[in-house]
């Protein structure tokens, strides 16, 4: 895991931006299905804090958590996410956002994402991702792979576009999460908004990240922070997903673009 501030996470996957481009990301209500009971461990004790590629309990809880939503055909989130601004200065300014976010595999996808300085909406429908800068009235089409992980890739190895927590979209959310993680150490158990959690943290070259997964036979993601530790003033992201769950029905429509009056179309 790599990343961009602000809306944008890049992923694991992500290479060096070739083309700067627009951004994107918003979801329908449905119905959810039962995401079972929590099973808590509670004879859990923290990893030392040896400098080991993921030992086996962290191994093993990302791989659970990745299987979870792996399987999953369709599902949906909202987050609420705090992201450091470096000013020219220097100086940090903490901003705040909203996200929600619908997936439906292999090839649908919609997000809004509203923070303190920006606005948009993006539509995946397997062959063109549709991007809404509300701000600045503009609509952007871009042409992409049919599938949502090829889709995602290509936003960011050509137009340097990430949708925030892109890792968890993946068909695989292991590898994207693990692809450049140099260690990762177990921290215990923790609480996020009254759930369990097992707290996680990893090591990479420019970031040191963690995440908190809750406790359970089928367990969502619950908290990703991101430390951008080569950048100047170190900012932090923060995403906090109050609301993860497994769908059966999507509306037809969902991945519909919908484009503002006075919203104007670029080429």
């Amino acid at each position: 895991m790599a990343g961009a501030l602000g809306w944008g996470v890049a992923t694991g996957h992500a290479q060096e931006a070739t083309e700067p481009a627009p951004d994107e990301l918003a979801p329908e209500m449905v119905e959810p299905v039962d995401d079972g009971a929590s099973a808590i461990d509670e004879d859990a004790e923290p990893y030392p804090d040896i400098y080991v590629p993921l030992p086996e309990k962290v191994d093993a809880l990302l791989r659970k958590m990745s299987d979870h939503l792996a399987g999953a055909q369709a599902f949906v989130f909202e987050a609420e996410i705090l992201f450091d601004e470096v000013l020219d200065s220097g100086m940090l300014v903490q901003r705040a956002g909203t996200l929600t976010l619908l997936a439906e595999r292999p090839s649908g996808l919609r997000a809004h994402f509203k923070s303190d300085t920006e606005e948009r909406t993006m539509w995946y429908d397997g062959k063109a991702m549709n991007v809404v800068d509300l701000d600045d009235k503009v609509h952007v089409e871009i042409p992409v792979p049919d599938t949502i992980g090829p889709a995602l890739d290509h936003l960011m190895d050509h137009y340097g576009i990430s949708i925030p927590l892109s890792d968890f979209l993946f068909d695989n959310p292991y590898e994207a999460l693990t692809a450049d993680v140099e260690r990762g150490h177990y921290m215990g158990l923790s609480d996020v908004d009254g759930a369990t959690c097992h707290h996680l943290a990893f090591s990479q070259e420019a970031v040191d990240w963690q995440l908190w997964i809750q406790d359970g036979d089928r367990p969502p993601p619950r908290k990703l922070v991101i430390v951008y530790k080569n950048d100047v003033g170190i900012p932090q992201y923060t995403a906090t997903l109050k609301d993860t769950q497994l769908v059966e029905t999507v509306p037809a429509n969902a991945f519909n673009p919908e484009i503002p009056e006075g919203v104007v179309s670029m080429d």
